[in-house]
C-alpha cells in the first residue's frame, strides 16, 4: 500500500509543521479533490478532515478501493458548544478505514481509534543559536485555562513571542524551553508541537500527560498539573544548562531519529493490513 496525504486546498496555519513533516519525510502529496478512490494501491491520509472532503466523496466515492485514514490532531474535549467525541466519531468513522490519533490516552477513549505516533524530522528545526535571548516560548494562543499560568510567566521570565517562518526560526533557537499548556482540560499531549521542541532541541515543560509516550516523563519532558507549571518552569530555568541541554537532546533522538515522522506513518500503514 502507497501512502498519499490528502491536503486540504485552504491552508491552516496551525498544520503548518504537519504539512512541512509530511514534505522533509518525502511522502507523496495532492489535495482531497484529487484522490483517486478507485485506486486499490493506494492509502490517502487526510488531516484536517474539513468541507472539501464529503463532497469528493459522494462525487467520486462509489464502489471505493482506495483506503482512507483520517489523522485525527485535534482534541477530544472542544469547547462548547461544538459537538463531543462520539459525535464527531459518529460522522466520519463511517467514511473512513481508520481514524488515527497521536495520543495514546486519547486511544483509549474510544474503539474507533488507533495510536500512531507522530515523530519528528530533524530538517523541521535547527540547532541553538547562541547566546540565547529568551527564557521560554509557548507558541500557542493564549485564552482561558492557558492565561494563569503563561502570565505568571511573563512576570518573571523573558518570552519569546508567538512568530511563524523565520521569525519563528529565530525565537525557537533562541530560547531555553519550550512551555507547553493544553488548550482544554483533557491530559491529552500537542504532537505537533512536541515535533517542534524535538527539532529545536528544546526542553519541553507541559502540562500533565496520561500518557506521553513514546516519550517518558523526567527523561525526554518535564511535567505538572496545570498550578504547578510555573513554579516548574521556575526550577527548569534555573536548572544548569547542561541538563536542560540534555533533555532537549534526549527528546530529539527520541523523535527525531527513534520515532520520526516517516517510521510512525509506516507502523501505522502496516496496521491497517
Amino acid at each position: 500500500m502507497r501512502p498519499i496525504f490528502a491536503l486540504t486546498r485552504h491552508s491552516y496555519d496551525s498544520y503548518t509543521d504537519y504539512r512541512r513533516l509530511v514534505d522533509l519525510s518525502g511522502f507523496e502529496t495532492c489535495f482531497v479533490d484529487q484522490m483517486d478512490l478507485q485506486d486499490s494501491s493506494a492509502v490517502y491520509i487526510v488531516s484536517p478532515v474539513n468541507g472539501e472532503f464529503r463532497p469528493h466523496l459522494e462525487a467520486h466515492g462509489k464502489d471505493r478501493r482506495a483506503r482512507l485514514v483520517w489523522w485525527n490532531l485535534e482534541r477530544p474535549d472542544p469547547p462548547a458548544p461544538s459537538p463531543p467525541l462520539s459525535a464527531s466519531l459518529d460522522g466520519l468513522a463511517p467514511l473512513v478505514d481508520a481514524i488515527w490519533v497521536s495520543d495514546r490516552h486519547y486511544a483509549t477513549m474510544d474503539p474507533r481509534l488507533r495510536f500512531v505516533v507522530l515523530g519528528s524530522h530533524p530538517g523541521l528545526g535547527a540547532p541553538p543559536a547562541l547566546p540565547l535571548r529568551y527564557d521560554f516560548t509557548h507558541q500557542s494562543y493564549v485564552w482561558g485555562r492557558r492565561s494563569a499560568p503563561i502570565d505568571a510567566a511573563r512576570r518573571r521570565w523573558k518570552e519569546g513571542g508567538n512568530a511563524w517562518g523565520d521569525a519563528r526560526d529565530a525565537v525557537l533557537r533562541s530560547t531555553r524551553v519550550l512551555l507547553n499548556i493544553h488548550q482544554t482540560p483533557a491530559p491529552i499531549g500537542e504532537p505537533l508541537r512536541f515535533a517542534l521542541a524535538a527539532a529545536y532541541h528544546l526542553p519541553l515543560v507541559t502540562e500533565t500527560l496520561a500518557d506521553g509516550f513514546p516519550l517518558v516523563a523526567g527523561q525526554h519532558y518535564f511535567a505538572a498539573p496545570l498550578g504547578g507549571v510555573p513554579l516548574l518552569l521556575q526550577h527548569v530555568l534555573l536548572t544548569d544548562e547542561p541538563t536542560r541541554a540534555a533533555f532537549g537532546a534526549a527528546l530529539y533522538e527520541r523523535l527525531c531519529v527513534e520515532h520520526t515522522f516517516r517510521r510512525g506513518v509506516e507502523d501505522g500503514i502496516r496496521s491497517l493490513l
